[in-house]
């Protein structure tokens, strides 16, 4: 990943995965897909340059992810994700991440990373569940 600006990692095993349950628990989805609606993540799948899969960018109160459509539906949920851990923890940062196939080490970039994967590590909340625990619970045993 190349990342304009310093590149400072500011978030502790810990936070990185209190970000993620206060993600989870707000919107009552691990869904990508969803929460870059919920956050107002646009995403623009088309084809991308040699040796670029994504780039993510910010504008006002907007953010802006492009990435290559021809990789497959699960590889998307894990760019996806990584974005999301962009947005959520690096928000205050440069406005432009380009994403590379090989990234140089960054403290940035590992971050998103965890992110992403403890993100996808959370059991979907699916309406079906949120119903059934309704029902449970106003019903009782």
């Amino acid at each position: 990943m190349v990342w304009v600006g310093d590149d400072v990692s500011v978030h502790m095993p810990e936070e990185i995965h209190g970000a993620v349950q206060q993600l989870v628990d707000t919107f009552e989805t691990n869904d990508p897909f969803r929460l870059s609606r919920l956050l107002h993540l646009h995403l623009l799948p088309g084809r991308t340059p040699a040796g670029i899969w994504g780039i993510l960018m910010r504008y006002d109160n907007e953010s802006f992810f492009g990435y290559d459509i021809s990789i497959s539906a699960d590889k998307q949920r894990i760019y996806i994700a990584h974005e999301i851990g962009h947005l959520v923890l690096h928000g205050d940062h440069a406005p432009l991440f380009l994403e590379l196939d090989e990234p140089r080490p960054s403290a940035l970039e590992a971050e998103a990373q965890a992110f992403a994967t403890d993100l996808l590590q959370e059991p979907e909340r699916s309406l079906l569940q949120l119903n059934e625990n309704w029902v449970l619970g106003h019903l009782g045993p």
